[in-house]
């Protein structure tokens, strides 16, 4: 455009206050470019909005660790990370909008994300996976009136028919059944109502979820358990309780949500 200006002069302006502004227009950049086709499945029809929340790292220059701080982690195969951001996004699907993405530390927990301040409407679905589950936000959802739809965590407190079980326990002795499905309560002090959906996984499932497990264990240094190995057999999901199924365990549904 014209301009000259000196590498001095390039490195005066480079702030916070420019990092920020270029925040705000990547912010604009995507509430303006980037959204998705509405979505028209009817079984979506039945909630006031159905969001898909979830959020991913990136690996930083070490040398930015004191700004966005990295995990830190790693093993004799794998070197820690000390710095990273993670960008947490929440996806509408019915109107195809998009919310973030929002930046923290990379160590940070997705559940620390500041979309967790954003509340959710009435009637509303949320969407998540294993890493957003937490007792204490599901009861908060279900308080307020707003279903879920996760995996479910293994260890936690379940109660079936008002006996606490092993849920895994339960699931073997059905195992000859494709699907189960039943009405649990979770946890002790904060219980939360919830309808229990699994279904059995494929070989090429299980060998694939395996094979995630396997590279965890790599990175981190850690031994897979038997019991981890059999948590995945089942693809296993937790809805917030209603008088009918939130979500009908049929392959239509299935696929829509895939």
């Amino acid at each position: 455009m014209g301009v000259t200006i000196s590498k001095q002069g390039i490195e005066a302006h480079w702030t916070f206050t420019t990092a920020q502004w270029l925040y705000e227009v990547l912010l604009r950049a995507v509430q303006s470019l980037i959204s998705a086709k509405e979505v028209a499945i009817p079984l979506l029809q039945r909630f006031a909005g159905v969001y898909i929340e979830d959020g991913s790292s990136i690996r930083l220059p070490d040398g930015l660790e004191r700004y966005w701080r990295g995990c830190r982690g790693g093993n004799a195969q794998e070197n820690g990370t000390k710095a990273a951001v993670k960008l947490t996004m929440r996806l509408e699907l019915k109107q195809g909008t998009l919310h973030g993405p929002l930046l923290q530390d990379g160590r940070s927990h997705e559940s620390k994300s500041l979309l967790q301040d954003l509340p959710l409407v009435k009637g509303a679905l949320w969407i998540a996976d294993l890493g957003y589950f937490a007792l204490v936000r599901l009861a908060r959802l279900s308080k307020a009136g707003v279903y879920f739809l996760m995996p479910l965590k293994d260890r936690v407190v379940t109660w079936l028919a008002g006996k606490r079980v092993d849920i895994l326990a339960t699931l073997q002795a059905h195992a000859a059944q494709d699907e189960q499905e039943y009405e649990i309560m979770l946890g002790m002090a904060k219980q939360v109502k919830c309808r229990l959906f699994a279904r059995r996984a494929t070989d090429e499932q299980v060998k694939r979820r395996h094979a995630k497990q396997d590279e965890y264990a790599r990175k981190h240094g850690t031994t897979v358990t038997q019991r981890q190995r059999d948590w995945h057999p089942a693809a296993i999901l937790v809805a917030v309780q209603e008088p009918k199924p939130v979500l009908p365990c049929t392959p239509q549904a299935q696929s829509h949500l895939r």
